[in-house]
C-alpha cells in the first residue's frame, strides 16, 4: 500500500497547494498534474495537518472549471474512492457539492435550484462514471452543502437532469 506518508514535506505542499485558499493556477497544475501521473491516491495528510487543510474547505469556495474537470475525471474513473484515500475523496466530493448546491451571489438564491452549467457538470459525472460507483457518488454528493436535509430533492434534481438524455437516464435510474 504505497503512500506519501513518511514523506511529509512533499505531502505538505501539495495538499496545501490545493486548499481552495490557495492561488487558483497553482491548484490548477497541481490538480491536472496528480490526477495524470495517477497519484491522487497517494496523497494522504499525516494527522499533524488534517485539521490545517479541512478548515480551508469550511471558506466559501469559489470553484473552477478545470478543478471540476480533474474532480470528476478522478471520482468517475475511481481513482479517488472512499477506500483508495478517504480525505482526497472527501475533499473532492465537498468541492463539487459545494459547486452544485450552494448558489453563488449572482444568483442570489437559497432555492434548491441546478443552473445548466451544473447539470452539464451532473451530465458529465453520470457519463464518465462506471455504474457501480454512481449511486455512491450521488448519494455522497447529495448530502453536501446547503439543504443537507433536501438529499431527496437533490436525488431528484439528478434524475430531473438526466430526463432528456436517454442513454444516462437508463444508467441513472437503473442503480437507483
Amino acid at each position: 500500500n504505497e503512500r506519501l506518508v513518511g514523506h511529509v514535506v512533499p505531502t505538505a505542499l501539495l495538499l496545501f497547494a490545493i486548499r481552495t485558499d490557495s492561488d487558483l493556477n497553482i491548484q490548477r497544475l497541481v490538480w491536472s498534474e496528480l490526477l495524470s501521473g495517477n497519484l491522487l491516491r497517494l496523497l494522504v495528510p499525516p494527522d499533524s495537518l488534517t485539521s490545517i487543510l479541512e478548515s480551508s474547505q469550511s471558506r466559501e469556495v469559489w470553484c473552477d472549471k478545470e478543478i471540476i474537470e480533474c474532480m470528476i475525471t478522478a471520482l468517475a474513473r475511481e481513482v479517488l474512492t472512499k477506500e483508495s484515500n478517504e480525505f482526497m475523496y472527501e475533499y473532492a466530493i465537498n468541492y463539487l457539492g459545494s459547486y452544485l448546491w450552494n448558489p453563488t451571489k449572482e444568483e442570489g438564491t437559497s432555492k434548491l435550484v441546478l443552473s445548466w452549467e451544473r447539470k452539464q457538470t451532473v451530465r458529465k459525472l453520470i457519463r464518465e462514471s462506471q455504474a457501480e460507483v454512481i449511486a455512491s457518488l450521488c448519494k455522497d454528493l447529495c448530502g453536501i452543502g446547503k439543504c443537507k436535509e433536501d438529499t431527496d430533492a437533490k436525488m431528484s434534481l439528478f434524475i430531473e437532469t438526466v430526463d432528456n438524455d436517454p442513454p444516462l437516464r437508463k444508467k441513472l435510474h437503473k442503480i437507483l
